[in-house]
């Protein structure tokens, strides 16, 4: 291989570039070769330029008597980047060994391809061309994981910020927020998820009902898909019970006879294998366990008759196993599949243990413990930690901190994802519903494939939450919300240093504002920054806490970030 590469080096050669140390050896040996031809008796440098990171660096190859030697190839890609984006002479790059439809378009020193009269043991089948817009993977949906140096060794995860924007809003959710916005539907319930009392997302079954406008919608979904032989009418649980007999009132009035309404306690009462339709009304549904459990034990008393299942407002969190829920309601051994109609949906991530203010619950039970809450706000924090601790409690507009004693945090019109209008009518929790959502469908959108926008979590992509989303949206509502519906690793900004320092530029002036309009959310970034929900750089936090100013509720938080965060 060395007496090959012989003629691609310069008589008098000033340097050899390899992609890689294993060259190294080959280089070696055509030294030994010049050693002992006087015409070529000058010996050799090597400098490995590790691949791509070349590229990446923008390292300048010198090209005056000098040649670039690529171990292996079958694209030639990187000999083109050399090219195109150092400047590099084409002809001064050889490939040493090369399997490829492109190895005509380059210099080759060894085509390992197959011919059947220069090389008929050579390789017949080709390898796949993964070069961007022309890949199988990519077109397929997966995503390119860049491979750093002459190792092509697997990198730690890429972090990636975005900025939040109106193409982020799911359909539809500007329009339903603002229906029920102030009318106390949306709520953040602190119960666990297995303690059958208030969820994280939480959605008011008895105020739904209550809404004018989702009544006349529903009403109409009842008049469109109730069977007038329906002689059962079921509803899923208590908060249920409203809809059901808003169903029951529309078929009596509609001239049909009164169906029975039941419990889902109640099922013993339905006769086996009855004819006649069996209609079941659930309010809210979230995971739908409760409602698919209810759906097998029809099928078995059901056998012959067809199943409507009603539901007024279905929140999703967009992955497909939780997609699958109409289809596997709607499944039968029958001519013609049960029907499944929704009056609302929802885009939400799933309610979950852990969340924000489960760690505000914890931070203050902790500093509670230590003796480190000062008398003035013994009242206010041991009446908060109890409101936490109550797992019925359920929060619409004392959600967040206020800097003092000054007026809840509120959204001002011009909230890029509220109808303007009705932005006046927001409850807190109606802006961690619709912040909440937005993040969501970023989240569902990151599992699809690399040409996708959205939120990205796994070993070797991590998207987080551009600290710009802080400075574009000045509202301390919105600005609270982002930091309790943001994951802590969409938060953690500790891995890069543009990011943390930029992170900090923001909330340093957020949190010396703390008297003015534009400061109103400093209590909620310093107990993210305490509960560890937000990460900054030791020396970027540090920036930080050094500009909280000396209000009693500020001093108290620094006091626990510090405590907690930097672990003083």
């Amino acid at each position: 291989m060395a007496f090959c590469i012989l003629p691609a080096i310069p008589e008098k050669c000033t340097a050899v570039y390899t992609d890689t140390p294993a060259v190294f050896p080959l280089i070696a040996s055509v030294n030994e070769h010049r050693r002992y031809t006087p015409a070529l008796s000058d010996f050799v440098p090597t400098e490995n330029f590790s691949s791509y990171s070349a590229i990446e660096s923008g390292n300048r190859l010198d090209p005056k008597d000098s040649v670039v030697l690529i171990s292996a190839s079958s694209s030639g890609s990187l000999a083109n980047d050399i090219h195109n984006a150092l400047g590099y002479p084409k002809g001064q790059i050889w490939h040493m060994l090369f399997n490829g439809p492109a190895a005509s378009e380059h210099q080759v020193i060894c085509d390992l391809g197959f011919d059947a009269e220069k090389n008929p043991e050579g390789v017949q089948r080709t390898s796949p061309d993964y070069r961007g817009g022309s890949c199988a993977y990519c077109a397929a949906g997966s995503f390119p994981i860049p491979l750093k140096g002459d190792q092509f060794e697997l990198p730690g995860p890429q972090l990636d910020a975005i900025q939040l924007a109106r193409p982020d809003e799911p359909t539809g959710l500007r329009r339903m927020i603002a229906s029920y916005a102030g009318k106390g539907v949306f709520g953040v319930g602190m119960g666990a998820r297995q303690s059958g009392f208030a969820r994280q997302y939480n959605v008011n079954a008895l105020s739904l009902a209550a809404v004018d406008s989702f009544v006349t919608t529903f009403d109409y979904i009842l008049l469109r898909s109730l069977p007038f032989a329906c002689e059962h009418v079921i509803y899923l649980d208590k908060p249920s019970r409203p809809l059901a007999d808003e169903a029951v009132k529309v078929m009596v009035e509609g001239g049909a006879k009164p169906p029975r309404l039941l419990s889902r306690d109640q099922l013993g009462e339905i006769p086996l294998g009855v004819q006649t339709p069996v209609v079941v009304i659930a309010a809210v549904v979230e995971s739908g366990r409760s409602l698919l459990d209810l759906s097998r034990d029809l099928r078995s008393i059901c056998t012959r008759g067809p199943l409507i299942y009603v539901i007024g407002l279905s929140k999703t969190n967009g992955s497909p196993r939780r997609e699958d829920l109409d289809i596997n309601l709607a499944m039968a051994d029958r001519p013609i599949r049960h029907e499944v109609v929704t009056c609302e949906r929802v885009l939400l991530p799933s309610s979950s243990e852990g969340h924000a203010w489960h760690r505000e619950r914890e931070l203050l039970a902790r500093m509670r413990g230590i003796g480190a809450v000062p008398d003035d706000l013994l009242d206010f924090t041991d009446k908060r930690l109890a409101l936490l601790r109550n797992e019925r409690t359920i929060l619409y507009d004392d959600l967040f901190w206020t800097n003092g004693n000054g007026p809840p945090l509120k959204v001002q019109p011009g909230f890029v994802f509220a109808d303007r209008a009705k932005t006046g009518s927001y409850l807190q929790a109606d802006v961690f519903f619709t912040v909440s959502s937005v993040l969501q469908k970023l989240r569902a959108a990151g599992v699809g494939g690399s040409g996708s926008r959205g939120i990205r979590a796994n070993w070797f992509q991590q998207t987080l939450l551009s600290p710009e989303n802080f400075g574009r949206f000045n509202d301390g509502a919105i600005q609270a919300s982002l930091l309790r519906a943001g994951s802590p690793r969409e938060l953690n900004y500790s891995g890069d240093e543009d990011l943390s320092r930029e992170a900090a530029r923001i909330i340093g002036r957020i949190v010396r504002s703390a008297s003015e309009t534009r400061g109103e959310a400093a209590a909620e970034f310093l107990i993210a920054i305490a509960t560890r929900s937000l990460l900054l750089r030791p020396q970027d936090l540090s920036t930080v806490l050094q500009g909280v100013p000396d209000l009693p509720r500020l001093s108290f938080l620094r006091a626990a970030c510090d405590v907690f965060a930097q672990g003083k």
